[in-house]
């Protein structure tokens, strides 16, 4: 806690990048507390801890959920938590959510008329608070609202993601033709607007690893086709780990089809050799398991450009 509330760059020495390599050291050393038996998994997991109210704390800076994820990933000393800490760090998601969107709720406002009679801006950020709904739902429906502020405008990607991106960067070119994005203040905020996106889709991840369902509750294939080596290593990770329940199976099996489908209607997407083929190696172990025509998922694949 002494180190996520640091608030980088307000006090001299503390910059984003000693934050995040000294909770990445923090990090390390739990790790070895519980590969010793010292600890037990739910100590780590107690950093979310919502009587702690430490979401504002994780929403200073830049990086900080992306740093807690890598080092999630890829050790294997980690349990999933206990009940009680899954459920307070469900409540930590939509409260980080509210807290880590402050930068672009506030800056998005330069772009939206200082009197609009179509659209109240007060509250959008009330749709992150809502429980009952996923992340990726509450997230969609504040940027769908910030959409309808915004004059003649509409995003031109699909997904949260995407459209997070693309809103950022539409903040950051008018503030910038406007002579105003080098000034301190505004540097720092554009840093922190520019890295939402990333940080929540690294929040994503570890909702889903700490929810369980054997790690396949994967972001939506729009979200991160631009990155297509994040959904192949998904799909790589989910087949070789894939829960014999068939529930499961079910979901995984509609979520490669949903893949396929955004291959299938993305334009301008190109794969480099080695990306094809290991799709076709995808395509193997599906029609494997599942059963079916390779012909839909193989065409698809052999349709798209190959990078020169």
């Amino acid at each position: 806690m002494m180190v996520l509330q640091k608030a980088p760059n307000e006090n001299a020495g503390i910059t984003t990048a000693w934050r995040n390599e000294t909770f990445l050291f923090l990090l390390e050393f739990a790790e070895t507390q519980v590969k010793a038996g010292t600890w037990t998994s739910d100590k780590l997991f107690s950093i979310f801890d919502s009587g702690l109210h430490i979401d504002r704390y994780w929403a200073l800076g830049t990086g900080l959920m992306q740093t807690f994820w890598k080092h999630l990933e890829k050790s294997a000393a980690y349990t999933r938590p206990l009940k009680e800490r899954v459920a307070d760090f469900c409540a930590f998601v939509s409260h980080y959510a509210y807290a880590r969107s402050n930068t672009i709720y506030k800056l998005v406002h330069y772009l939206i008329p200082l009197k609009s009679d179509t659209v109240k801006t007060d509250n959008l950020q009330e749709y992150l608070l809502n429980s009952n709904n996923s992340l990726n739902e509450n997230l969609s429906n504040f940027l769908k609202k910030i959409e309808d502020a915004i004059p003649d405008f509409l995003f031109s990607t699909k997904g949260w993601y995407n459209n997070l991106k693309e809103l950022a960067d539409k903040i950051n070119g008018f503030l910038t033709s406007q002579g105003i994005a080098d000034y301190s203040d505004m540097r720092e905020d554009i840093l922190h607007m520019l890295d939402t996106a990333d940080e929540f889709q690294c929040l994503e991840k570890v909702a889903a690893w700490v929810e369980g369902d054997g790690g396949l509750q994967i972001p939506a294939p729009e979200d991160h086709i631009d990155n297509i080596d994040t959904l192949i290593n998904f799909f790589c990770k989910g087949f070789n780990e894939l829960p014999s329940d068939i529930e499961t199976q079910r979901k995984f099996e509609k979520k490669f089809t949903d893949f396929f489908i955004v291959l299938q209607q993305s334009e301008g997407l190109t794969l480099t050799r080695e990306q094809a083929n290991l799709l076709q190696q995808l395509v193997e172990k599906f029609v494997e398991l599942f059963g079916g025509s390779s012909l839909p998922y193989r065409r698809t694949i052999i349709n798209i450009p190959l990078k020169e």
